[in-house]
């Protein structure tokens, strides 16, 4: 007879009360108990009183935990990817230690992303691909802030290269505790400076005694789990799919209605799990960012998304930064920003390919990462042709303002649906029924339209 575990116990029991896959709920479950951990980390076992490589012990061991409680022996995985990559770190060179971690952490995620090819297609199942992507984001962070740090010159690097660089190898215990925690199961990531100010208490503002301490973080707290729990309530009361988008016998009103409220529900829950998140780390005292202009503090400094900005986005720009924000800024930190002058590719259709790559390979996402590519292009393009023109006036640049969120927001949910559909042929029976239009558009806007218009917005020839 099988000896009884409480955990899983406690699994059955909220997967037969709301009714979701089991795997979803350890998922769920185990980001719950998130949060007595933060709360235990930043007050009983504070630095101030808790030794550092203590912490560093107590964090890697629960991830190590609810990573086997959730994902079992796919656990290894990720073991093997985070000890050849620190390998990496004390065996190469820094000045090319980045192309090594990178190009082994590539290998990683597609042969992960491979693995749920071959065994979940289509499929929402709850692997360790998942923290793998954190996993992805974390090792390349650490190869090449240890290359801007020991292999390049103070003069050749931006402020937050020279904010982020490492100037020595992380210990052992340091770099599995950065990469293996109790973060690991969704992120968001970090880099492995603001990891270890965290861990060492260095991430406040100075006392009267010269230690370091946070300012009270439990508003920031209780509106984020509020926050959470409202989009968690409104995903689950939308009983629309995405499937429902390929009914043939909608009207093309009607189908862009529904892709309105398919893709609103699909962000609920992007919503739900990125808030939970984030009220985690706030819980834990991570992502203090200073003050704002009224004198409160702000807990954003690690924040994966921000509804609002989302919500008003006048540019596919504003998508692309905010949208899973910490993914953007290790897209930036990686790629980005390291492109030079000359390379074949262009830094916004690297990063582009880049994230694909990463998010995996089903058709779908690709579809929709070069159909964003083009909007991106495109809407730069014509912003540069048009925007002075709405400039005069109030009124006009409301208007611009208005026609910008409007056209952002349709083409963002119109390129989104084949994320979700995922099967090429599918995907090519949803754009059927605008007739491609929306497709050759973009492209036509961004092969046919001026990339340097030769006027500038005051009509005098640009030089």
């Amino acid at each position: 007879m099988a000896s009884w575990n409480p955990v899983q116990a406690l699994f059955d029991v909220v997967a037969n009360l709301i009714g979701f896959p089991i795997d979803q709920v350890r998922y769920i479950v185990l980001l719950a108990l998130s949060l007595p951990v933060a709360l235990l980390m930043r007050h009983a076992l504070h630095p101030r009183h808790t030794p550092v490589a203590l912490r560093h012990l107590l964090s890697l061991s629960l991830g190590l935990w609810m990573s086997v409680t959730c994902f079992g022996w796919e656990t290894l995985c990720l073991v093997v990817v985070v000890a050849v990559s620190y390998v990496f770190l004390l065996t190469t060179p820094a000045a090319v230690v980045q192309r090594y971690t990178m190009a082994w952490a590539l290998v990683c995620i597609s042969a992960g992303h491979l693995y749920r090819l071959l065994t979940d297609y289509g499929g929402y199942h709850m692997d360790f691909t998942t923290p793998l992507m954190i996993l992805v984001q974390r090792v390349t962070l650490v190869g090449f802030a240890v290359h801007d740090g020991m292999a390049r010159k103070s003069s050749e690097l931006n402020d937050d290269q020279k904010t982020q660089k490492l100037s020595r190898i992380p210990s052992l215990l340091e770099y599995v505790s950065y990469t293996i925690n109790y973060t690991m199961l969704a992120g968001p990531s970090w880099t492995f400076t603001e990891h270890l100010s965290y861990m060492e208490g260095r991430g406040g503002v100075p006392e009267a005694e010269g230690n370091m301490k946070s300012p009270s973080a439990l508003y920031a707290i209780a509106t984020k789990c509020a926050s959470a729990v409202m989009f968690c309530v409104l995903y689950l009361g939308i009983p629309y799919s995405v499937q429902m988008v390929l009914d043939p016998e909608l009207s093309i009103v009607e189908r862009a209605l529904l892709i309105e409220i398919v893709i609103m529900k699909l962000k609920f829950r992007y919503y739900f799990i990125w808030m939970l998140l984030d009220s985690i780390n706030n819980t834990a005292g991570i992502g203090f960012n200073g003050y704002d202009d009224r004198g409160f503090p702000k807990w954003d400094q690690v924040s994966n998304i921000d509804p609002l900005v989302i919500e008003t986005a006048t540019s596919i720009r504003v998508y692309a930064t905010q949208w899973n924000a910490a993914t953007s800024r290790w897209l930036r930190r990686v790629c980005y920003q390291r492109v030079h002058e000359g390379f074949f590719l262009s830094p916004n259709l690297l990063t582009f390919v880049l994230s694909a790559l990463w998010h995996g390979f089903y058709p779908g996402y690709y579809l929709t990462f070069l159909f964003y590519g083009f909007v991106n292009e495109a809407s730069r393009r014509l912003r540069k042709l048009l925007r002075h023109h709405f400039q005069g006036s109030k009124a006009t640049e409301v208007f611009y303002d208005v026609l910008t969120w409007f056209a952002t927001r349709w083409l963002i949910n119109l390129g989104g649906i084949p994320f979700f559909i995922m099967w090429p042929k599918t995907c090519l029976l949803y754009w059927s029924y605008f007739y491609y239009v929306p497709v050759l558009l973009v492209v036509l806007g961004t092969v046919c339209l001026p990339s340097s218009p030769h006027w500038t917005q005051t009509g005098s020839k640009a030089k």
